[in-house]
């Protein structure tokens, strides 16, 4: 798919497939928006078919660029709905990091996991009735314990 004509939807969809939320991808691809509500600008554009489509190509362009397979992703978001607050660790690629007080500390957290349940559902077909996906036992066992 080529970049979307909509320059706005373009950026929105790379921000959000680099990582950003939401808030702060529409916020950053639209500098002269000016609603009081940025996260309901952030949930149209996040509804449109062509910006999921592209946000999803996005992704997995970076994907193949890492050398991660489907099932290389589906375990790591499988580990991360598995990681416990407790095991948040700035050495970790399972965690987020975020940046407080005023010298900017640098602080592990886990990733939010509605969110990532969300994409491990979409990843897996499980938003569509009749889909199936092929995978490895260990992949699938670890996936078939969230479906329940």
């Amino acid at each position: 798919m080529p970049a979307l004509k909509n320059i706005v939807h373009e950026r929105f969809a790379r921000y959000v497939a680099k990582g950003m939320s939401l808030r702060n991808a529409a916020l950053k691809a639209d500098p002269e928006y000016e609603g009081k509500a940025p996260h309901m600008l952030a949930n149209q554009l996040r509804k449109r078919p062509d910006v999921d489509s592209r946000i999803q190509e996005l992704v997995e362009d970076d994907c193949k660029k890492l050398d991660l397979g489907k099932e290389d992703v589906l375990r790591m978001l499988a580990q991360m709905v598995q990681l416990s607050p407790s095991e948040a660790s700035l050495d970790s690629n399972l965690c987020d990091i975020r940046y407080v007080g005023k010298d900017a500390t640098p602080v592990a957290v886990t990733p939010d996991r509605l969110r990532t349940l969300e994409r491990l559902a979409k990843m897996s077909g499980w938003d569509k009735e009749n889909i199936e996906i092929s995978a490895s036992q260990d992949v699938l066992e670890m996936l078939e314990e969230f479906r329940d």
